[in-house]
């Protein structure tokens, strides 16, 4: 049995590395770190462009409609240079849409999110919590709040 990466999966790896190597120099990483929301837009939109927003989210919705392997692939290089952002936290949020959510849903989120124009993650709620408020200081995005 074979566990080696396709050459595909190979490139995506080889390309991941280069780019980040590049593009997220230690010094760089640090200032990202140290804003206060550790995104970098310009960085995001080049992960975007690549089509790492959209890596596991169906063709359908404008992702590569990839699997784990490939996610898991650029996730070790983007830890490897220490990538500051949501991107894990936004491919998961997008697989429980993708699993989870409405055909609306589905449409309405996941578009954005492989584009690179959203991004997203997922908060858990206990029946039992009250007193839950969201507030926004930047401009105003589309919030979904589900109680499972």
């Amino acid at each position: 049995m074979d566990f080696d990466l396709s050459k595909p999966q190979k490139l995506l790896k080889d390309s991941a590395r280069e780019l980040l190597s590049r593009q997220c120099k230690p010094r760089r990483v640090r200032a990202i770190m140290e804003t206060e929301t550790a995104v970098d837009a310009d960085l995001w939109q080049e992960m975007a462009d690549q089509g790492w927003t959209g890596l596991t989210i169906p063709e359908e919705y404008g992702g590569l409609g990839l699997g784990l392997v490939e996610m898991a692939v650029v996730s070790e290089e983007m830890g490897r240079a220490c990538v500051p952002g949501p991107f894990l936290s936004t491919l998961f949020s997008a697989t429980l849409i993708e699993r989870a959510g409405s055909t609306s849903q589905k449409e309405v989120y996941l578009g954005p999110i492989a584009a690179g124009e959203k991004r997203a993650t997922v908060a858990q709620l206990e029946e039992t919590a009250s007193g839950i408020s969201t507030r926004s200081d930047s401009e105003p995005s589309e919030i979904m709040v589900t109680s499972i």
